[in-house]
């Protein structure tokens, strides 16, 4: 089987799954100069993926990939990077595979910014699904975050807090959501969101502070009064919203928890 590293540039065939049906999974891998942070996680959750959508030999597939990385950003110098890892089932129609999977590692140099700049949040409604198995996959349909996004901005705000029918809160486009309250720190249980990498992180260095977590259903009434929001991913960390559907979060500003929060994940960071 053929199991490729396709490099910038390379064609995909129109038969390809993953670009007619979105029939392919990802893993972006925050890289601090030539380190990549918690690169064995992600290709952990990867594989995991690709056993629970039935890919065919999940280890011949990424076989190799951390070589590939390392090499990857060696080339690329001293600059922080964004590393993505896409894996598609290969070609066929949406039934039948006739090709076989292939991954592909890229990566792209980043900005370095000491504290990314604080968001703006809009509820969209419909959005979280709580009970969806698919949202667990980083799936390279990205049709839900595209949409959400753009009725953010539309809205007037930066960023998507996902709230679904009944007023549960899952995610944001593309990270996982947090709410401080006085102490209690509390974000959404892993049901129908993705299962973030910095979440978890974010929850043992909460818990070594001495900060009360809880894993628990929050709506979104609940989440209006919070004191605190900040969201986590692997390229953009933490990074506090300081307004929800046009109103203050807390003070306004950018809390005590946050600041708290993001000094000792960087801790951790091979910075």
């Amino acid at each position: 089987m053929a199991y490729l590293t396709k490099p910038r540039g390379h064609r995909v065939g129109m038969a390809d799954r993953a670009f007619r049906y979105g029939d392919g999974l990802f893993e972006t891998v925050r890289a601090y100069g030539s380190a990549p942070h918690r690169l064995g996680e992600h290709l952990g959750r990867l594989r995991a993926s690709m056993l629970a959508l039935g890919y065919e030999a999940p280890d011949d597939v990424l076989e190799g990939t951390v070589g590939d990385v390392a090499s990857l950003l060696r080339d690329a110098g001293s600059s922080d990077a964004a590393v993505r890892i896409v894996v598609s089932r290969g070609d066929g129609g949406p039934f039948e595979t006739t090709g076989e999977p292939w991954r592909l590692v890229d990566v792209e140099a980043i900005e370095t910014a000491a504290v990314r700049p604080a968001v703006t949040l809009a509820r969209i409604d419909g959005a979280h699904t709580p009970g969806d198995l698919f949202r667990a996959h980083k799936s390279t349909s990205f049709l839900r975050a595209i949409w959400a996004r753009r009725e953010a901005v539309r809205l007037g705000a930066t960023e998507a807090l996902y709230v679904s029918a009944d007023g549960l809160v899952g995610e944001a486009s593309t990270a996982n959501v947090f709410a401080s309250f006085d102490g209690l720190l509390v974000t959404p249980p892993l049901d129908g969101i993705v299962p973030g990498i910095v979440r978890s992180d974010v929850i043992s260095v909460a818990r070594t502070e001495g900060m009360i977590v809880a894993e628990r259903p929050l709506r979104v009434t609940e989440i209006a009064e919070a004191d605190e929001i900040f969201l986590t991913s692997s390229l953009a960390e933490l990074v506090p919203a300081t307004m929800l559907d046009g109103r203050p979060v807390g003070t306004g500003a950018p809390g005590p928890v946050w600041a708290t929060l993001l000094a000792r994940y960087r801790d951790l960071s091979p910075r």
